[in-house]
């Protein structure tokens, strides 16, 4: 089946899962990687749900920020 992952149109599977995905991707700490497929947030615990054919699948990382002080 084809998706598109970050903008890339790929070929994979059929029945792949997002946890399988984040595995071939090889995506950086996936327990703190967020999921779109189709613009909607996936929750971690539905990281098991099948994808389906066309689906645009995005990681999004959120970093915090901070502030520093001159003294």
């Amino acid at each position: 089946m084809k998706l598109e992952v970050s903008g890339t149109k790929k070929d994979f599977k059929d029945n792949i899962t997002i946890n399988e995905l984040l595995v071939i991707e090889e995506v950086e700490s996936p327990e703190y990687v967020t999921v779109q497929v189709n613009g909607d947030f996936v929750d971690h615990k539905d990281f098991n749900n099948v994808l389906k054919d066309g689906d645009v699948i995005e990681f999004v990382y959120f970093m915090g920020g901070g502030a520093y002080a001159f003294n």
